[in-house]
């Protein structure tokens, strides 16, 4: 790591060991156009070479750092010698953690207007009402929403992980801390406000919520859209400049190398078949709301990536009754096999009926589907200070997240891809034969 001088701006380099030892603020923020070279680098700081709004930026950075107290920063843009792939990929995968440790960061929102500070007149509710003490009102809350801080890939783990952020306006003024408004920010983000008071919680979530909160975003670069989720995701890896797309694959495949979380695959797309890992973190856009379910090692399903797609051991067992249709024969033995023209319906709510799609130009006696329930749900709400009491686990349970595959010619694919498909309740599983594999195919890998 390597810390900023406040006064001289001058650098010091630190190993892992000694970080502690440091008490250092940090800095958030929108970086300025790229590829115009406004943003002062590690190389123009050796060279003294102060000038452009970027110098301007790191020197308010600097001084508001040092009137809090604090001799050393970090800053992005200029403490990471970027012409080094080496260098770049340890810092990328240690942010988290040195915005954890940092003892303040502040998160400068260029374009939040300047009367939008702390004591502004109008931008806070009436203190003597103690229900709204703390909340801006509609006109600030616009005017905030409206930054472009909130909408940045990057600055999603700059939100999450420190234990104290502070808001600045375009002028350097504080606005307020996370705490101070995290209803605020939780609406802005759709984040829930439980994870936004507590960063050590953050890996409590679902993978499937922690992409919600990405989905949304942007990044200037393609692959950054996978490389900022890394410390959310507890996941290193390195950075290949160039992938595209594949990058948000090859972070999957990390995940599920080291996770058993299955709400990897509770996601939509519009497409009517696929493999069973989405494609773009925007697949996790109406997933904000999954939980992970607390049960044994028993109950989970066993799956892994291979030469032949995604390998997964599904039990022997079927969720749903058959309605055969005339003409149509349903094989007795075997419920995976679902015949041409069988419509199938959830067992105890009696609805969600589901028609196998059409295959043109394939062979009636292929065509079969599968469907598994995931250690997975929906809340129907999420509270203000969610928790993963064993209350809330039971509720979510009601709605289980249920992934249908079809077998179309000699493969599987998923086929619920275009919205999110729920059983009422989660089965016991634990004494069921899992001797059953399927290999669904991924594009994209």
């Amino acid at each position: 790591m390597r810390l900023l001088n406040t006064r001289d701006l001058s650098f010091k380099d630190i190993n892992g060991t000694e970080i502690a030892k440091y008490a250092y603020a940090i800095l958030s923020h929108r970086w300025l156009l790229p590829e115009a070279g406004l943003e002062l680098t590690y190389k123009d700081v050796l060279r003294r070479n102060f000038k452009g709004p970027g110098y301007h930026k790191i020197w308010n950075a600097c001084h508001f750092a040092l009137s809090r107290g604090f001799q050393w920063i970090w800053i992005d843009t200029c403490c990471i010698d970027k012409t080094s792939s080496a260098e770049l990929t340890e810092s990328i995968n240690s942010m988290w953690t040195w915005y954890q440790q940092a003892e303040e960061c502040y998160a400068h929102l260029a374009d939040v207007p300047s009367w939008l500070h702390r004591n502004g007149r109008g931008v806070w509710m009436e203190q003597r009402a103690p229900k709204r003490a703390g909340r801006l009102t509609a006109q600030s809350q616009k005017a905030l929403s409206r930054s472009d801080w909130f909408r940045r890939g990057w600055t999603l783990q700059e939100l999450l992980a420190p234990q104290l952020l502070i808001f600045l306006n375009s002028d350097w003024k504080i606005l307020a801390t996370k705490h101070e408004m995290t209803d605020s920010v939780s609406a802005i983000t759709r984040i829930p406000a439980y994870y936004l008071r507590r960063s050590h919680a953050v890996s409590k979530a679902s993978v499937a919520m922690r992409m919600s909160w990405v989905a949304r975003r942007v990044t200037a670069r393609t692959e950054d859209m996978a490389y900022c989720m890394l410390g959310i995701l507890d996941v290193n890896m390195p950075l290949l400049y160039g992938e595209g797309r594949k990058a948000f694959m090859r972070l999957q495949l990390e995940i599920i190398k080291k996770s058993d979380d299955e709400s990897i695959f509770a996601w939509t797309t519009p497409s009517k078949s696929s493999g069973m890992l989405a494609d773009w973190p925007t697949a996790f856009a109406a997933s904000g709301d999954i939980m992970n379910f607390k049960v044994g090692y028993e109950h989970r399903l066993p799956y892994s990536m291979t030469n032949r797609g995604l390998e997964l051991r599904l039990p022997n067992w079927s969720f749903f009754k058959e309605k055969s249709r005339k003409g149509a024969r349903v094989p007795a033995r075997d419920p995976s096999y679902r015949p041409i023209n069988v419509k199938t319906k959830l067992f105890d709510d009696g609805g969600c009926d589901y028609d196998v799609p059409e295959i043109p130009d394939g062979d009636p006696c292929l065509r079969r589907i599968k469907k598994f329930q995931l250690a997975c749900g929906s809340c129907d709400r999420i509270d203000r200070d969610l928790s993963t009491t064993s209350d809330i686990i039971v509720a979510a349970r009601q709605r289980v997240v249920i992934i249908t595959l079809c077998r179309m010619g000699l493969s599987w694919q998923r086929v619920n891809c275009n919205n999110l498909e729920f059983f009422p309740k989660f089965v016991d599983l634990s004494e069921s034969d899992w001797q059953t594999l399927f290999y669904v195919p991924q594009k994209g890998i």
